[in-house]
């Protein structure tokens, strides 16, 4: 981690919502002054993609059929990071952004992730749900800021 706390690798989970895209947009801007590189990290939990490609709850895969459903996934995956980074070219533009699509459970993919890769900031969005008590909230964002070994950003989405 860098001691100065200005980041030099930042990661930005996200999901390919709105407020992911916004989260991205705040880790470039801060990326910016500072030369430093942005990375976009996605992860996929397989059990769920499995079921959302069978289309039946319960429905099981041969070992055959595993790899094949997997690289559909990865396929789909790297598409949609590709159509999501897309309307964010022009604000990238002389940053360094790269990406990864990964599978796990998100919280503690995402965490891991960072250790691993010598992130120094994590930016991620949340859904905000104020209308939910915070105790309730089991959320991935407070999930990464409780778990994170570097400093954690959390955009909120934009009030209407």
């Amino acid at each position: 981690m860098n001691p100065t706390l200005l980041p030099q690798k930042i990661l930005v989970p996200i999901d390919y919502y709105p407020l992911s895209s916004r989260a991205l947009e705040v880790a470039l801007g801060m990326a910016r002054p500072l030369n430093a590189e942005v990375h976009a990290l996605y992860v996929w939990a397989a059990p769920f993609a499995q079921r959302a490609l069978t289309g039946a709850p319960g429905h099981h895969l041969s070992n055959t059929q595993l790899p094949n459903l997997f690289d559909e996934v990865r396929h789909q995956c790297e598409e949609s990071m590709r159509q999501f980074l897309k309307p964010l070219e022009s604000k990238a533009e002389g940053i360094n952004l790269q990406y990864s699509i990964v599978s796990g459970e998100p919280q503690e993919t995402i965490v891991k992730f960072a250790r691993e890769g010598g992130f120094d900031w994590i930016v991620l969005g949340t859904h905000g749900r104020a209308a939910i008590p915070r105790w309730f909230l089991g959320s991935v964002a407070q999930s990464v800021v409780r778990q994170a070994h570097c400093p954690v950003l959390v955009v909120p989405p934009i009030e209407r």
